[in-house]
């Protein structure tokens, strides 16, 4: 009994040793936890709780961290400040070599967020994609749907709207299984409309109305699913861009209205660029012009550079070179003091880099330092610890060893216990796997069955269609001889009636040979237009019409119509040859748009 005493002392001290090492770790995680479920809704406080942290904990291990660094890059992209690049991708080596998916997924996608902001969007994509497939094996849809979402917007950037829209479909997808779907909702649908748009500019072919058609849908849907809890810029920004597209679309009105939707008194400046581009595109230039002058207040060098260039070509299109001159003169007194402060600029941004550079040296330096420092109380802490559980072992060998035997026996009955649940797994996965065949088996032979009844109903109604149209095909064709008969039966009615009347014998109708030596006279024209209109349905009455009232034209056509030659035409028309083909041209150009007198002869005799 006495033995055993020093070993139930030293027992005691390793489990209190070992517990408040474990408290201490458990409560920086608890601390850590509780800044990131903050940081969503409140990111500015979890960037002063982290700076704390930082202060009041030194000597972190690995996993805090790294669980740190991962915390402080989510907390500077919320609030738009700098990430660092080399930070992340110590937290991404990390857990690259630590089971937590769900802390990589999210380092994968930071890391392609920052990828982008310095305008690297190849490694983004690798890294959003990579996100992607982390983010399917821990089921997080939040993420998931963010990281599509966020792979969209690397879409657009590299001109692949067909790609972005998918990206967008794929995270709206997962709107309505996430715990705040009211805000995500416009977001998303904002976003596809985007992608619409970017399609409409790429594209060179009639489909431009219809995407701009459908990214006004878009549009219009996410106003109608906005709600009191979505953020003021994301309704603004839907309103702004929906009023450019109705711009485009040439809806001045609507884009009018939903402009004034989106006014925002912290940017009246661009308020007003919006309200005179729209006047501009509207051929309003006097308005255009005085919206891009109240542009002007409170507006920086290079903000008025672009708006004198603006008014610059206003007044070019409302033909003022006197106006255009003098903004000419003020482009370049403002570009001579562009130039001028550029260099001091220059000189200034080199120094303020030199500056962090040098800080950053000594920060590097201090952390060599700190991690030597470090290294070394780690060691001797590591030697302590060992030579207690060597002495540890010491004492406890012999008391270990006569059960070392039985807990052999132990660990083998366990490892067949763990295999027999394993095949009984196993059994149950391969029924499973085989009532899904015999499943899908039976609803392969019902689709079958489902096919073939629908080819056999396809066959008949062809069959059906093909005997209508031959039907239809054949009455065609008796209608088209009838018609023939009835024509010619017409021609010879026309030609006695007209034979009949005493005006026949000055005209040799129908190729009859008679002798001509003068013109019609104007008599001879009423009653040659009078008797075409009886015995023709009114046939002079509206040509007459149609040659805006020209007596001499008419009776041209009517003497084409009684197909009496050109030479007789001449004679009693008073036209030389030239005359009359260049008379007869004019008519059929006013009449069918051609200048052919054979066509000009068919179309009168249709008349």
């Amino acid at each position: 009994m006495k033995s055993l005493l020093p070993l139930i002392y030293i027992i005691c001290f390793h489990i209190i040793f070992l517990s408040a090492c474990t408290d201490k770790r458990h409560q920086l995680h608890s601390e850590l936890f509780y800044i990131e479920s903050l940081s969503d809704e409140k990111p500015d406080s979890a960037a002063i709780l982290l700076h704390q942290f930082a202060i009041e904990n030194r000597g972190l291990s690995q996993a805090d961290e790294a669980y740190y660094n991962l915390l402080q890059t989510k907390t500077n992209i919320l609030l738009k400040a700098s990430p660092s690049d080399s930070i992340i991708n110590t937290v991404i080596n990390y857990y690259e070599n630590n089971e937590d998916e769900h802390k990589l997924a999210l380092a994968y996608y930071y890391k392609s967020q920052i990828s982008m902001s310095l305008e690297a969007d190849s490694i983004a994509m690798v890294y959003i994609l990579k996100t992607i497939d982390k983010v399917k094996m821990t089921n997080n849809l939040q993420l998931l749907s963010n990281a599509y979402n966020h792979l969209g917007f690397i879409y657009l950037i590299q001109n692949l709207p067909s790609n972005a829209l998918q990206a967008f479909k794929k995270a709206y997808e997962y709107t309505d299984q996430l715990p705040r779907k009211h805000l995500n909702k416009p977001v998303y649908l904002r976003n596809i409309a985007r992608a619409y748009n970017l399609k409409n500019i790429l594209s060179h072919n009639s489909d431009k109305h219809s995407y701009r058609d459908s990214a006004i849908l878009f549009y219009n849907k996410a106003i109608s699913l906005q709600t009191d809890s979505t953020p003021k810029n994301i309704s603004l920004s839907i309103y702004k861009e929906l009023s450019t597209t109705y711009m485009l679309n040439n809806d001045f009105t609507k884009s009018f209205k939903y402009l004034e939707a989106s006014l925002d008194s912290n940017k009246l400046q661009e308020y007003f660029n919006k309200k005179a581009g729209i006047f501009l595109r509207m051929g309003q230039f006097d308005s255009a012009s005085f919206y891009v002058q109240k542009c002007m207040i409170n507006s920086g060098l290079y903000d008025r550079y672009t708006i004198y260039d603006k008014l610059l070509r206003i007044e070019k299109k409302k033909n003022n070179p006197q106006k255009a001159l003098e903004y000419a003169d003020s482009l370049l007194i403002l570009s001579d003091s562009m130039i001028t402060r550029t260099i001091p600029e220059e000189m200034i941004e080199i120094q303020k880099k030199y500056n962090e550079e040098k800080l950053r040296a000594e920060k590097a330096s201090i952390e060599i330092k700190y991690e030597k420092e470090k290294s070394h109380s780690l060691l001797i802490s590591f030697i302590v610890v060992v030579l207690l559980f060597l002495s540890t072992y010491i004492y406890i060998y012999s008391y270990f060893k006569k059960k070392k035997l039985q807990q052999s026996l132990l660990r083998q009955r366990n490892e067949l216990l763990l295999l027999n649940q394993k095949a009984r797994q196993w059994n149950t996965q391969v029924q499973l796997s085989q009532k899904k065949i015999r499943q899908l088996e039976d609803e392969k032979k019902k689709i079958e069955s489902d096919l073939h009844i629908i080819a056999n109903e396809k066959e008949l109604i062809l069959k059906e269609k093909d005997e209508e149209l031959e039907l239809y095909r054949k009455q065609e064709s008796d209608l088209q001889t009838q018609k023939a008969k009835y024509e010619e039966l017409c021609y010879v009615e026309f030609k006695k009636l007209f034979l009949s009347v005493p005006l026949s014998r000055k005209i040799p109708a129908f190729g009859i040979e008679r002798v001509v030596t003068e013109k019609l006279s104007t008599h001879s024209q009423k009653q040659l237009m009078s008797i075409m209109d009886e015995i023709c349905y009114s046939f002079a009455s509206r040509l007459h019409v149609l040659l805006q009232e020209s007596t001499e034209k008419t009776c041209l056509c009517c003497l084409i119509r009684l197909e009496v030659k050109p030479k007789y035409i001449m004679i009693l028309c008073d036209l030389s040859k030239e005359t009359y083909y260049k008379q007869c041209q004019r008519i059929a150009e006013s009449l069918m748009g051609k200048s052919s007198a054979s066509a000009l002869k068919e179309y009168l005799s249709s008349f």
